[in-house]
């Protein structure tokens, strides 16, 4: 696992430094910002299903700030709500903690 989290992390880094590059040739920052919001849907959502948080509707990921509002930028933070039932089991707890640390390791 945690070198699956390694080849995510090169992979945004090197997807961030393909917007640095795009940007520099004068893109449509509202272009890029589209493409980079995309880019995390797709790694947060495969993060959420690789933890299996999306069985059962314990729990749901919501976007906020900048992200929620579709409008992140290349360096800033990414601010997530995990929103859960009242009673969740402790292997559901588990698999939870496991994606936010995931999601840490990514970066």
């Amino acid at each position: 696992m945690k070198n699956d989290n390694l080849i995510l992390k090169q992979s945004i880094k090197q997807f961030k430094e393909k917007l640095c590059e795009e940007f520099r040739q004068k893109r449509s920052i509202s272009a890029l910002t589209r493409k980079l919001v995309c880019f995390m849907d797709t790694i947060l959502c495969a993060l959420f299903q690789k933890n299996n948080l999306h069985l059962g509707d314990k729990f749901c990921l919501l976007a906020l700030g900048s992200y929620g509002r579709r409008e992140l930028q290349l360096y800033s933070d990414i601010d997530l709500l995990l929103l859960h039932q009242e009673k969740v089991s402790k292997a559901e707890t588990q698999r939870a903690q496991a994606f936010i640390q995931d999601c840490w390791d990514i970066g």
